[in-house]
């Protein structure tokens, strides 16, 4: 008879909580552009990398970034790449693009 092993995937969730990182540094936005159905799609070069096609998106608990993704042959989505960014930092780079889309031009 085989034993079951019930919470290892929560526990292994909790572990990657634990030791997953943010990261800081200098962003700028290169290009940001508004569609007519209210989406808003950018570039930023982050600690001189840039990365492409990111996108701000509106959900429950308001404005987040969403990443590129492909869907798999399995049907879920997943993403070429993720930044683990703290709320402030999001907030931040949201704020950056919306300055762009304005015709302000910083960097943070």
């Amino acid at each position: 008879m085989a034993t079951r092993r019930t919470n290892a995937t929560d526990k292994a969730k909790e572990a990657t909580k634990k030791t997953r990182k943010e990261v800081h540094g200098e962003c700028k936005i290169l290009r940001a552009v508004e569609f007519d159905n209210g989406g808003i799609s950018f570039d930023m070069e982050f600690n001189d990398i840039t990365f492409y096609r990111l996108g701000i998106r509106k959900g429950q608990n308001g404005e987040f970034i969403s990443y590129p993704s492909y869907k798999g042959s399995d049907g879920n989505y997943y993403h070429y790449y993720y930044l683990p960014l703290s709320d402030e930092s999001q907030d931040k780079i949201i704020q950056l693009v919306y300055n762009k889309l304005d015709g302000e031009d910083s960097a943070e």
